[in-house]
């Protein structure tokens, strides 16, 4: 699934236009005023939100300081998108904490050239603080990990997952990034570790936004589902990357010792998991297993051969 965006604007002319200079290159959200706008954003966690500075009710400045006031919505870039011409009104919007300032009527190449970069820039410096901060963790927990393999094979089928499953590349990278932490070191076999927030926190301190959040948020769902305790905010916020997570735990589970298998012998061990947990897990998510088998079945044969 590719990039999503937010596009907010009272005006449906302006709507329709920024529809057409990106609807073939990404999913394309649309609000129509600051309230909606941030309540979608919250909803959908967009890569990126073109939003109009001149609206009823709250206007595009007092979105953009909410939008940076949250802790789970800070990252996610603005871009203003306004007629607005005076140089006053672009320094307002950057001091709001947006990325750019478009005028309208917008050129279509120029729109479309700074929201590649946008993206482009912020998914590779994303990528690169995440691999950095996993990197030292991997070093200061190499000792004590004792199933390199299983974290690395549970990444790759995460994303595997996950990208069918139709997240954003953001969420997509954020998840193959967390799980070999989430596992490193067995954090979650540690009750001593999962009975406290704070100390769970302060091993993520340090780490990239989306990665310690959805991190975080895995590891709580650990520990509430073992205490009995119903989802809270902060998983909820990740529902889907924690399915997802857990869906990738039982395929690993299913299929780890058997990868000198054939692919035909793999999707049959594939089908007998979709029926031993058809009553666990919801249509949707059983239905993954089916639409990403051929994959899953490559995966492993490749993980085999170079492992």
């Amino acid at each position: 699934m590719g990039y999503k965006l937010l596009v907010v604007d009272d005006e449906p002319s302006n709507l329709h236009v920024l529809r057409s200079i990106l609807k073939e290159d990404y999913e394309l959200y649309f609000a129509k005023d600051g309230e909606k706008a941030l309540e979608m954003t919250h909803k959908l966690h967009p890569d990126l939100i073109l939003l109009d500075v001149i609206m009823p009710g709250i206007n595009g400045y007092e979105v953009c300081k909410a939008l940076k006031n949250d802790p789970v919505t800070r990252d996610t870039p603005v871009v203003f998108v306004s007629s607005l011409d005076e140089n006053q009104s672009e320094i307002d919007g950057l001091k709001c904490g947006a990325v750019e300032f478009l005028h309208k009527p917008v050129s279509a190449p120029l729109v479309k050239s700074r929201v590649r970069n946008i993206l482009e820039h912020n998914r590779y410096a994303s990528l690169l603080a995440g691999f950095q901060f996993l990197s030292d963790c991997i070093g200061r927990e190499a000792g004590e990990q004792e199933d390199k393999e299983h974290l690395v094979r549970l990444a790759g089928l995460a994303e595997i997952l996950a990208d069918k499953y139709g997240l954003s590349k953001t969420r997509v990278d954020d998840m193959r990034l967390a799980l070999p932490l989430i596992n490193m070191g067995g954090l979650l076999s540690k009750p001593e570790a999962l009975s406290e927030a704070e100390h769970a926190m302060s091993l993520l301190a340090g780490s990239p936004k989306g990665f310690l959040q959805l991190v975080a948020a895995i590891i709580r769902q650990e520990s509430d589902a073992g205490n009995g305790n119903s989802e809270n905010h902060h998983t909820s916020l990740f529902a889907d990357e924690i399915a997802l997570y857990q869906l990738a735990s039982r395929i690993d589970s299913a299929l780890s010792d058997k990868q000198a298998l054939s692919g035909d012998d793999l999707q049959l061990e594939l089908e007998a998991l979709s029926s031993s947990i058809k009553d666990d897990v919801s249509p949707e998510l059983l239905n993954m297993i089916e639409l990403c088998k051929g994959p899953i079945v490559t995966y492993y044969q490749s993980y085999n051969q170079t492992h």
